[in-house]
C-alpha cells in the first residue's frame, strides 16, 4: 500500500456518517449543542423556579433566555457551515444542526401566530 493509498483510506473513513466530527466547525457545533442543552436544563430547573419565587428578577431570566437563544443559534449556524462548506457527514453534527433549526422554526411560527392574532 503506497502513501497515497493510506491517505485516501483514512480520509474516506474519517468522513463517514457514524464517525466523530472531523472539521473544526463540526466540533464547535457539537460543543455548542452540549452547552445549549446544559443551559436549557439550567433554565428550566433553576432560573424559572427562582424567578417564580421572586429570588431572581425577570430581567435576569430574560437575559439568560437570550443567552440560551444565542447559543442555540450559533449551534445551528456552525453546524450548517460544517455540513455545507466543510462537507461534514457525522451524525452528531446533523443532530446538532437539525434540532436547533427545528426549535428556531417553531419559535418563528409561534411569533407569526402571535402577530396574526390566532
Amino acid at each position: 500500500m503506497s502513501k497515497s493509498d493510506t491517505s485516501e483510506a483514512t480520509t474516506s473513513h474519517s468522513m463517514g456518517f457514524l464517525t466523530r466530527p472531523s472539521s473544526v466547525p463540526g466540533r464547535v457545533s457539537v460543543i455548542l449543542f452540549i452547552i445549549a442543552i446544559v443551559l436549557i436544563a439550567l433554565n428550566a430547573s433553576v432560573i424559572d423556579s427562582l424567578s417564580l419565587n421572586g429570588a431572581v428578577s425577570s430581567g435576569v431570566a430574560i437575559a439568560f433566555g437570550i443567552m440560551v437563544g444565542i447559543c442555540v443559534l450559533a449551534t445551528g449556524i456552525s453546524g450548517l457551515i460544517a455540513i455545507i462548506f466543510k462537507r461534514e457527514r457525522s451524525w452528531v453534527v446533523f443532530v446538532a444542526t437539525v434540532v436547533p433549526l427545528v426549535v428556531l422554526g417553531n419559535e418563528i411560527l409561534q411569533l407569526l401566530f402571535f402577530i396574526s392574532g390566532e
